[in-house]
């Protein structure tokens, strides 16, 4: 009988366990900037992504993505090569270069590297002989997939980047930080081409090992004879560049600032670099339209699928070269304030730092800004910053900086209260139990409306937050913590209680201990 119900307990265990699988569905962005993009051209189904705190995989083109668990609860990716359709090698700053033969579920260290920017390259003919920067100056190479290394080069100054050429693998590039280095003799001899003062980038045709890209002085600038002699092909500050290897007259580019000729954007060339076309990547309609990439990839077997890293905002892609941009699922940001329909799961408003305000109603395939009829200069990244009708979920408000706004289609657009434009909302949030009773935070002080929004009043039991918890069985009982100020510099945390609506408070700190009298750790961080 024993034996049976450890069976049964066992059984339920894993129906259990099943049952509490998480899907990642949001909130789109990405932490300190998307930093690097690979596709992997064995299966360019595969793409991966990286932000300082994550590492990102999808299998279908950016539709679905899974977190990658790595080793590191901060990792900062210079570098991702993908390849064999499973193999992924990615060069973190802080630690070294690392490598996955199963997709990205398990990893081991290759090479150990600390604090230096990351270089990686797989020989085009052999996928088990790689090429790293190491010890900022020098190059190393592995015969047999990362099992051993040896000094492959050295140079007097620090190596930025290097290319093997597909044509001819003994043949390969160096860009180092003054100077352009050839060898056509797989390393034996190196022969110095053009100054190079300051590069922080280059490319090498894939196609035609004479017709190189630099990125040096800020600006991208090009050789036609093998390094030999170089010369701008945008006279502007350029922030990142890809050029395609499906099709080698593609280059992308993101224009730092407007120059002569050239306006601050995204940029596509057709010709090698000869002209250029102004791209428009999907953010006009959010609070700040012009966006730069941060970093470009592109499909290995075709230049008209491409995606872009802009900044917090995620990964954008094109499938027709640019004429029409998307938003992928391929990075993620802190969510601040959340709301979901009970009555449909699949419909969810979110706010972080990137976008402001987003919605989803397909459960995070696609995400969408809202429209509104008076754009907010900013929406603050608060917990709370919105709220829904508890009973009513179409019917909610957002505290926008410069106007109180609401929805009564579930968030999908917002109208201005434009009589209320007199002070800087940061807070706005429903009374739990009576939704006719709405708390409104601004820096002047707090404010309620006993009628659903319809009318407002300052509210004089003075500050408030958002932390306000509320008793079902007496609506006028509040409870709250507060930081307070006492003389000077020195503050304290205090729990409080109402019972009138915030319009007084009494301090309910009885039995608890002062941050000062055991460790500052120890303040109200939650109620």
């Amino acid at each position: 009988m024993k034996n049976l119900y450890f069976v049964l307990y066992i059984i339920l265990l894993t129906i259990r366990t099943e049952a509490q699988q998480f899907e990642l569905t949001g909130s789109p962005g990405a932490n300190g900037n998307v930093i690097k993009i690979a596709v992997d051209p064995d299966n360019s189904s595969v793409v991966y992504s990286s932000h300082p705190h994550g590492l990102f995989k999808s299998q279908d083109r950016g539709q679905t993505v899974k977190i990658v668990n790595t080793a590191f609860n901060n990792i900062y990716v210079n570098d991702i090569q993908a390849f064999n359709n499973g193999t992924i090698i990615f060069g973190d700053y802080f630690t070294g270069y690392h490598k996955s033969t199963d997709g990205g579920d398990t990893w081991e260290m290759i090479n150990a590297d600390q604090n230096s920017k990351k270089v990686i390259r797989i020989n085009p003919l052999n996928h088990e002989q790689y090429y790293i920067k190491k010890n900022y100056n020098e190059i190393w190479r592995s015969n047999n997939g990362g099992d051993s290394w040896y000094k492959f080069a050295s140079f007097n100054e620090e190596v930025i980047s290097f290319d093997i050429f597909p044509g001819d693998t003994s043949l390969l590039y160096v860009a180092a930080f003054t100077q352009l280095y050839k060898t056509t003799n797989v390393g034996k001899d190196w022969v110095k081409k053009a100054y190079l003062p300051g590069t922080d980038d280059m490319s090498m045709n894939p196609l035609n090992s004479n017709i190189l890209y630099f990125r040096f002085g800020g600006r991208l600038q090009k050789s036609v004879d093998g390094g030999e002699s170089i010369f701008p092909i945008i006279q502007s500050q350029v922030q990142t560049y890809k050029l395609s290897t499906a099709d080698t007259s593609v280059v992308y580019a993101a224009i730092l600032m407007d120059d002569v000729g050239v306006k601050k954007g995204n940029y596509k060339s057709t010709d090698g670099g000869l002209t250029w076309q102004e791209l428009k990547i999907g953010l006009e309609y959010s609070s700040n339209p012009t966006q730069l990439a941060s970093t470009i990839e592109i499909n290995p077997h075709n230049a008209d699928e491409v995606y872009v890293g802009i900044g917090y905002r995620g990964v954008f892609k094109t499938t027709d070269g640019g004429a029409n941009w998307f938003h992928t699922n391929l990075a993620y940001m802190e969510t601040y304030c959340l709301s979901a329909d009970e009555k449909n799961p699949d419909e969810i408003v979110m706010e972080n730092l990137s976008w402001g305000i987003l919605k989803t109603t397909d459960g995070g395939r696609n995400w969408f800004y809202p429209n509104f009829d008076l754009a907010p200069s900013t929406i603050p990244w608060t917990e709370r910053c919105f709220d829904f009708n508890p009973l009513n979920k179409k019917e909610g408000y957002l505290a926008g900086s410069n106007y109180l706004y609401k929805t009564t289609d579930g968030g999908s657009s917002w109208s201005a209260l434009t009589e209320m434009n007199y002070v800087n909302y940061g807070i706005v949030f429903y009374h739990k139990y009576s939704p006719n009773i709405i708390f409104l935070l601004a820096n002047y002080g707090p404010y309620i409306s006993m009628d659903n929004g319809n009318t407002w009043a300052r509210s004089e039991g003075g500050r408030t937050s958002n932390h306000i918890r509320f008793v079902k069985t007496d609506i006028n009982v509040l409870y709250d913590y507060d930081l307070v100020h006492v003389i000077y510099d020195s503050y304290k945390f205090i729990a409080k209680k109402s019972t009138d609506l915030g319009k007084s408070w009494v301090e309910i700190n009885n039995g608890l201990l002062r941050s000062s009298e055991v460790d500052k750790n120890l303040d109200i961080t939650a109620l």
